[in-house]
């Protein structure tokens, strides 16, 4: 069945093809090119039809509109113009024999650009015949036509505008003569061969008597205008006409008062030159007048990059007016450049150029009319939803659009006037001492065009005007997007406008002032009969309004219904003609001005309604033409344009640090102001409005080009920056938050380590950035930014830590730990890649099959390499630190990498407090480091990095096998129990008798205790990793012993709450799936089922990890493994079958010796011996000696402890008066060493009963007898990856 179509609209209305994208950039209307109302399609030819006596007049009009186009694109080519002869090769002396195909070559290149010159020269000389001649029609004595009118005033204007620009581009222009003497030159080589070369030679000399003679346009047009008398008049009145346009700001938009300015000193200066009466002029125009406006603007913008200076204009021009030199009061007027710089800052009085001293004010207006603006199309919406309102709301409604429309246009131009103003007066006042805002950019020289530009605006300047750039785009695109909206209310506003006036306030006039003023009454019946729609007229029937126009009575209030129906410009130009014609009957010469007449016989108040009409009609015009109006106020690509400077500096273009727009662009993004970083994409409005102006206006591809290259270079480092400053902020957001809270309760400087808050949001959801034509994702380009950001964070922190030693850990955690978090609040508002994804890239961990990674390497590496042989063990603090000896082979790291602040914690500040925090840690390697190391590599990693450990031991211990059957060897055939009638004394040269032996081999030595010394190192490492593990799992437990119903049991054993029943994790999704089964709503029943048995399999996974083994009692155990291998030689049985005390060279002999010859060197030599190797080498050896069960041979043959035994029985036996102090000076050092080792010794075997006890498993343990039981060897294997030993398995 088809769908009404009332339906199918009424459902297309419902959808929405807007998003959540924020507003961040200027209107979108660029590639519009329609013609608007302010240029008619038929060029008031329909001015005919209206019977008024106009017809000269619309077509002077429209002749000079013509000549105001064209001399628009002549003003175009010359300040595009760029030097050709830059561009030439030069022949090397090689081929000189090609000069003359070169001088060709040079002709015909030169010739296509003179050939525009050439038309420039004659054109001008068109346009001032006929401008003059236009003139000269209504200087006549006797008036034979009507006119001019205001539209024909402002024709004559625009076109001498044109002119005095021509000229001043063409004095501006140091490269066209440049180019045309080349051009001279080739030609007189090339026309050698020619004939009839004379009319070319003469067309040469004109040519280049123009373009070499200063205001050479100006002066033709003062010889045309001056052929005949009496053009004073018309010159007079368009100077009163300019004076009070701009006194009483008639010049409705920033683009006519700007010609009104630049054509006014011109005018002055011909005025005055005149021949009859140069004085009338200011019988019209008091001079103080004139000197107030030059005062009140001293620069008047011309083009982009080039001003005018009315005070320099009247100075330049007084040397070719000589009657104009006698005006001194105007000649004294200072020009800007010559301003002293306290004046300057000062000047002028009445207006201030310089932008950041209106923001203030400026950001009030914008405030209060975006408010208001808001409003305005609330209700207009409002009034289209609903029907049968009452008709003077409506009226209301729509009047008040039109207002704000108006005003909006207003600020608009004001604004957008103010930029254009600022930039004129920084480019005539430039910097004489840049100072560069960054102290590393200090070039040789600067350019002129970064004294006016790059050094000429400091930082409050460029804040302000981004804020200005960002109100004119935002308040354009506000006003853009409701164009469709606003459009039959701007109609009916205007309609109902001219039809009140027509209607009623001239019907009231006709009535009463104008009753027995028949020429003044015709003249306002022809301007009802142009403009009154009698269609809407609602007051009277058909036939009295057919009769209407030609009876004498009038009914009051007449009511006509409001249409959307608009008057033509040729309309408009009648009517102000009209009104003119009324108000000073149509004499030029009477004084006052149009509606200042103090003469007419008008009264006051008609005169003002005559004069608001009229003024109204001026900006009809402007608001039909609602699209082109709204584009040329919020076209602010001039800021781009450097043409000017470009010639005078001889370079190709400048870099991108002194381009205008993208001086803001970088301004916004280092500026910490929180709500100005979403300004930033309104700057590059300003691209796309010079490309318009590029391919619009100036026509030229080579500047398209241009702009093109420099906003792609541009545009990148904008997202590059971006990147840097959003990561930077979301790194210092992570960091302060991270920040430990009682660090910052204990310091008084704690505010400097938080972050003020910025706004990102706006940027981050823009996915449509419209870049010439081009549509940008920004966010897609932001998040792959950032990802790669990311990774290179990670990329760093990594060499970081591979260049520095195992204590960084601690560090590497706590900056992992920030950058996570960095991720975390970033991917609230963007969508990235997962962190856990990113950190296996960048650790070459992504396979299933991996176990390894890069951290988990690069740990065991640096274990191998320098942790092991270089790091000593504290028992007493839990601590490895590292050795006071200096490593024979020094270990190879690179070189710590160069990063930005934002690679570690954000700020200076915050990478300042974490250094402190990391500081504390790098000097030692303990349990805070072993949770680092567990948490960072995970149960992925770590049992690779234990296994590498553990073969390690295997390798050391084989590695020591064949040094200890060295040291065996040497030892004597027979070692007795030391004599106690010796004293200690006796004891220790015994001692020594034994193990000289060993004198030779101090090199063997040393490798031996320093394997052991390994050995030990990585057990006890092994014990502080379990340490963690459990306290880990403890935790762990905590976190999910409910859920599975587990309790802890007296003896430690982990019970369950409830034998044989399920879980609480498992009952609680059975009665959930339970409940919604029985639902008879229940769509989809399959999916709880498969969440219930879900959870059925992971209560299975969980359980089955709980009860973990102990990795410090499988690392003994792999050792006792590895040391099956060897222990017929480091555990030998003996012959007799009883204990050996005298030829026994089991190991437990072995490390007795070393230990007390290194004992006994490091007190009588006062070495450190004991520091290089520390703890370890206890931990190493009492672990070997209790695996092989040698114990108690251990405590009852060991030399230290014979010597203690001495020591104590001699101290019993000696009184103190027979000690001799000398000698207890030297042995008691090594007393308390020998009972500091034999405490540690007795704790390594206590800690060792404790974790790997031997009851069941006891090998060479004695029996009352004597005889020795053999030992019995662990069930376990070597591989690291079969399942761990179970406590009590």
């Amino acid at each position: 069945m088809a769908v009404p179509i009332e339906e199918a609209i009424a459902a297309l209305s419902t959808f929405s093809l807007e998003d959540d994208q924020p507003e961040v950039q200027g209107p979108g209307f660029w590639v519009s090119a329609e013609g608007g109302a302010t240029i008619s399609p038929i060029e008031y030819s329909d001015v005919a039809a209206y019977r008024l006596s106009l017809s000269e007049d619309t077509k002077a009009i429209n002749q000079l509109n013509t000549l105001i186009q064209e001399g628009k694109e002549m003003g175009s080519v010359l300040y595009t113009y760029r030097s050709c002869v830059k561009a030439l090769p030069q022949l090397p002396d090689s081929m000189k024999q090609s000069q003359a195909d070169l001088y060709l070559e040079t002709y015909q290149v030169l010739d296509l650009e003179m050939s525009r010159l050439r038309e420039i020269q004659r054109w001008q000389a068109s346009a001032a015949s006929k401008l003059a001649a236009d003139m000269q029609r209504f200087s006549r004595p006797e008036r034979r036509i009507n006119g001019p009118t205001v539209t024909h005033l402002w024709s004559m204007l625009k076109l001498l505008d044109v002119l005095i620009q021509l000229d001043h581009l063409k004095n501006a222009k140091a490269s066209i003569p440049n180019d045309f003497s080349w051009y001279k030159r080739t030609f007189t080589q090339v026309s050698v061969q020619w004939q009839d070369t004379d009319s070319m030679r003469e067309e040469l000399d004109d040519l280049q008597i123009f373009l070499s003679t200063r205001w050479a346009i100006l002066l033709n047009l003062h010889v045309e205008m001056f052929r005949v008398n009496n053009v004073e008049d018309i010159l007079q009145v368009l100077i009163v006409f300019i004076v009070e346009s701009l006194e009483l700001n008639f010049a409705l938009l920033f683009p006519e008062r700007y010609t009104l300015l630049r054509v006014l000193p011109v005018l002055v200066v011909l005025a005055a030159s005149s021949e009859k009466d140069s004085e009338s002029l200011y019988k019209r125009v008091k001079i103080n007048r004139l000197i107030n406006i030059f005062k009140n603007d001293p620069v008047v913008p011309a083009f982009p990059d080039l001003h005018l200076s009315p005070a320099a204009i009247l100075k330049e021009l007084s040397t070719y007016f000589p009657k104009f030199s006698a005006q001194t009061r105007l000649l004294t007027l200072p020009a800007p450049h010559e301003l002293p710089l306290r004046e300057a800052q000062e000047y002028p009085f009445s207006r201030q150029y310089l932008i950041v001293n209106h923001i203030g004010a400026i950001r009030a207006e914008h405030d209060d009319f975006t408010v208001r603006f808001a409003s305005a199309m609330s209700q207009l919406v409002l009034l289209k939803s609903i029907d049968g309102v009452d008709v003077e709301w409506v009226k209301e409604v729509k009047g008040n659009t039109y207002d704000m429309v108006v005003e909006g246009f207003q600020l608009l131009s004001r604004w957008t006037a103010r930029v254009w103003e600022q930039c004129a007066w920084k480019f005539s006042r430039p910097c004489k001492d840049p100072v560069p805002m960054e102290s590393h950019d200090m070039p040789a020289s600067f350019s002129d065009y970064e004294k006016v530009v790059r050094y000429n605006y400091n930082a409050e300047e460029r804040k302000a005007l981004v804020e200005l750039v960002s109100y004119i785009k935002s308040i354009g695109s506000m006003m853009q997007k409701v164009d469709t909206s606003v459009t039959d209310a701007l109609w009916e506003t205007i309609h109902a406008e001219v039809q009140d006036f027509v209607q009623n306030t001239l019907a009231t006039m006709l009535r009463t002032t104008f009753r027995k003023k028949k020429d003044l009454s015709r003249i306002l019946s022809d301007m009802r009969t142009l403009s009154a729609d009698w269609m809407a007229n609602t007051s009277m029937p058909e036939t009295e309004m057919q009769s209407y126009p030609h009876s004498g009575e009038e009914s009051r209030g007449t009511l006509f219904y409001s249409r959307p129906v608009a008057p033509t410009s040729a309309q408009v130009h009648c009517l102000q003609f009209l009104i003119y014609e009324v108000v000073s009957g149509g004499n030029m010469r009477k004084p006052g001005g149009i509606f200042g007449n103090s003469g007419s016989e008008i009264p006051i108040n008609d005169l003002k309604q005559l004069e608001t009409f009229f003024y109204k009609l001026g900006f009809f015009l402007h608001v039909l033409d609602y699209t082109a109006t709204l584009g040329t106020l919020t076209d602010l690509g001039f800021l781009w344009f450097r043409e000017f400077y470009l010639e005078s500096s001889r370079v190709i273009q400048f870099p991108i640090e002194c381009s205008l727009p993208w001086m803001l662009v970088d301004h916004v993004i280092k500026s910490p102001i929180i709500g100005l970083l979403e300004s930033a994409l309104m700057s590059f409005d300003i691209y796309n409005d010079a490309a318009q102006q590029a391919l619009v206006i100036l026509k030229q591809r080579f500047l398209y080009d241009e702009i093109e290259a420099e906003v792609d270079n541009c545009f990148d480092i904008f997202v590059l920056k971006l990147c840097e400053t959003i990561f930077t902020y979301y790194k210092s957001w992570a960091a302060s938050e991270l920040l430990d809270p009682s660090f910052l309760f204990a310091i008084d400087i704690g505010e400097k380590f938080a972050v003020q808050p910025m706004r990102f949001v706006a940027l981050l959801k823009t996915t449509r950035v419209k870049l010439l034509g081009r549509t940008i994702n920004l966010r897609s380009l932001i998040a792959d930014r950032m990802n790669k950001m990311f990774r290179d964070n990670l990329e760093f922190l990594f060499d970081r830590f591979e260049s520095q030693d195992l204590c960084a850990i601690v560090e590497l955690e706590m900056l992992l730990d920030i950058l996570q978090l960095t991720h975390e609040l970033l991917s609230k508002d963007l969508t990235i890649d997962s962190f856990n994804l990113m950190l296996n890239e960048m650790q070459e961990n992504v396979s299933l099959v991996s176990y390894s990674s890069r951290l988990a390497s690069q740990i065991w590496t640096e274990m191998q390499n320098d942790f092991l042989p270089n790091f000593i063990l504290c028992n007493t603090t839990q601590r490895f630190v590292r050795s006071a000896r200096v490593p024979p082979v020094p270990v190879q790291k690179p070189s710590v990498p160069y990063a930005k602040p934002n690679f570690y914690c954000g700020t200076p500040d915050l990478n300042s407090a974490y250094q402190s925090f990391a500081r504390l840690y790098c000097g030692f390697f303990g349990v805070p480091h072993m949770f680092s190391l567990v948490k960072l590599l995970g149960s992925r990693s770590l049992p690779w990095l234990i296994r590498a450990l553990l073969d390690n031991i295997s390798n050391k211990i084989t590695t020591v096998e064949p040094m200890i059957t060295g040291l065996q060897e040497a030892l004597p055939k027979s070692i007795g129990l030391l004599p106690f009638d010796g004293g200690i004394s006796g004891c220790m040269r015994l001692a020594k008798e034994h193990l000289s032996c060993w004198h030779s081999k101090s090199e063997l030595k040393a490798e031996v205790l320093c394997g052991i010394k390994e050995i030990g190192s990585i057990l006890y490492w092994m014990g502080l990793l379990d340490i963690v593990l459990r306290e880990v799992d403890t935790r762990q437990f905590m976190q999910t012993a409910p859920w599975l119903g587990l309790i802890p049991g007296a003896d430690g054993q982990i019970l369950h709450s409830q034998e044989g029943e399920d879980s609480p994790m498992v009952t609680l999704f059975k009665s959930a799936t339970t409940a919604t089964m029985s639902n008879p709503n229940c769509t989809n029943p399959t999916s709880f089922h498969t969440i219930s048995r879900q959870a059925e399999a992971a209560d299975l996974l969980y359980k089955a990890n709980i009860n973990t083994g102990s990795v410090l009692e499988y690392a003994l155990a792999f050792t006792s493994a590895a040391l099956d291998k060897y222990c017929s030689k480091w555990s030998a049985a003996p012959k007799t079958g009883f204990i050996d005390i005298t030829t026994s060279k089991d190991f437990y002999r072995i490390f007795s010796g070393l230990q007390i010859e290194y004992l006994e060197e490091s007190v009588q030599l006062q070495s450190n011996t004991y520091e290089m190797l520390g703890d370890s080498v206890a931990w190493g050896g009492c672990t070997i000696i209790y695996l092989l069960g040698q114990q108690l041979h251990f405590e009852l043959f060991d030399f230290s402890h014979q010597v203690l035994n001495v020591a104590e029985v001699e101290s019993v036996a000696i009184s103190p008066t027979q000690k001799n102090p000398n000698f207890l000076q030297g042995i008691e050092g090594l007393l308390e060493a020998m009972k500091k080792a034999r405490r540690l010794n007795n704790h390594v075997f206590s800690m060792l009963k404790a974790r790997c006890p031997l009851e069941d498993k006891q090998a060479c343990a004695i029996k009352q007898s004597g005889a020795p039981l053999h030992r019995i060897k662990f069930e376990n294997t070597v591989s690291a990856f079969e399942t761990l030993p179970q406590k009590g398995a």
